[in-house]
């Protein structure tokens, strides 16, 4: 198996207390795309070395909102590409589970971590259950690059992990965000 080490913080779980979600959404906006970087960068990483990050809870999600950080401090499993959708439901929180990880056996490739990425867009910056463009706090390019990997087909989202953060990236410079002042 797998372990992950990393220093650790004091911080607390995105889930499963709505404080703490509503802690996060309160964060200004360029803070919140500074951690959400982070993490996609791990999903990446993830992807790199071949492997289907699966298991994503909310509560795996430490934050440090005092000096803003953020790292998932758990993932309760990893497939090995190429890997196969072992249950009835991957393992995960349903927001993170790409429709594909319902389907017993059902190939699970890099287009899973693309999926995992675009659902955590989701929950920094939109309403999870809608995905609506009203409630999104980052701008349309971001919206439309997050939709792109939450697509229903694999085949419709980003190509790899790689393409689908390099999208984000590209579409976060476009933004007009400024820093927040210090009091």
């Amino acid at each position: 198996g797998y372990a992950l080490v990393f220093p650790w913080f004091e911080g607390y779980p995105l889930g499963p207390l709505p404080e703490h979600m509503q802690a996060l959404r309160a964060l200004p906006l360029i803070t919140r795309l500074a951690l959400y970087d982070r993490l996609a960068e791990f999903l990446t990483l993830a992807s790199a070395h071949d492997c289907v990050a699966a298991g994503l809870w909310d509560n795996d999600l430490l934050l440090k909102a005092s000096s803003p950080q953020a790292l998932f401090c758990s993932v309760d499993h990893y497939l090995r590409m190429p890997a196969r959708a072992p249950y009835g439901k991957q393992p995960g929180s349903p927001w993170y589970v790409p429709p594909e990880g319902y389907e017993p056996g059902a190939p699970l490739s890099e287009a899973a971590n693309v999926y995992a990425m675009g659902a955590l867009a989701f929950t920094f910056f939109g309403d999870r259950e809608t995905r609506s463009l009203k409630t999104w706090e980052a701008g349309p390019g971001l919206h439309r690059a997050a939709m792109t990997a939450v697509s229903d087909k694999p085949s419709r989202r980003y190509p790899d992990a790689a393409a689908c953060l390099a999208a984000w990236r590209a579409e976060v410079m476009r933004l007009d965000v400024q820093a927040p002042k210090d009091s």
